[in-house]
């Protein structure tokens, strides 16, 4: 599987099952390989790594419904990188 990186995820991003809505509207398949969130002032940041399998278009599709969502920065790491 090829592996997506959300970064810099605000609050208001991660008040929503963003990954859940990801696998019912869009048939993505995403492992959370890994997830994090600290508080810097009165916001919560937060990464998460997911792992999607590399077929269908899956990382694509993936990567555009992600990057449409404010404060959410979606970035591919390939498996080699990790």
């Amino acid at each position: 599987p090829m592996i997506l990186t959300l970064g810099r995820m605000d609050f208001t991003a991660t008040a929503t099952p963003l990954i859940a809505h990801m696998a019912v509207e869009k048939g993505v398949e995403a492992n959370i390989v890994y997830a994090s969130t600290k508080s810097i002032g009165d916001k919560v940041y937060g990464s998460m790594l997911l792992g999607i399998p590399d077929r269908d278009d899956q990382i694509r599709i993936a990567g555009d419904y992600l990057s449409h969502v404010a404060n959410i920065v979606v970035e591919e790491v390939h498996r080699d990188a990790v």
